[in-house]
């Protein structure tokens, strides 16, 4: 049986620490994640799935900027952002922590 601490109990959170970091920053010789996470013995999440949480950690990686009481598709739906507008990015998953009801995210005019 192979497996990543338990990645198959994945959530939001847990997708994006050490699956998705895993995949994006750890040493592995070409074809070998791809192999591993379709053997017969693997218990984790997907290769898609491996892959889409390396893409976020990605966006996110400087863990300072990851916002733990926030999930996983949060970060996600910013992603997007990360490269050419971080401060956004930032901005948005802050507000996102601290609103408390139905009000505009910041900088929404600019957004569209």
């Amino acid at each position: 049986m192979i497996s990543m601490a338990a990645p198959h109990q994945c959530s939001g959170v847990f997708l994006y620490g050490p699956p998705g970091d895993w995949w994006a920053y750890g040493e592995h010789g070409y074809g070998d994640r791809k192999a591993l996470v379709e053997s017969e013995d693997w218990e984790g999440p997907a290769f898609q799935t491996c892959m889409h949480a390396a893409s976020i950690s990605r966006a996110f990686d400087e863990t300072c900027r990851r916002r733990q009481v926030l999930t996983f598709n949060h970060h996600v739906e910013v992603a997007p952002l990360c490269d050419r507008h971080p401060d956004i990015a930032d901005r948005l998953l802050d507000w996102c922590t601290t609103s408390p009801g139905p009000q505009p995210p910041p900088l929404a005019a600019k957004l569209n």
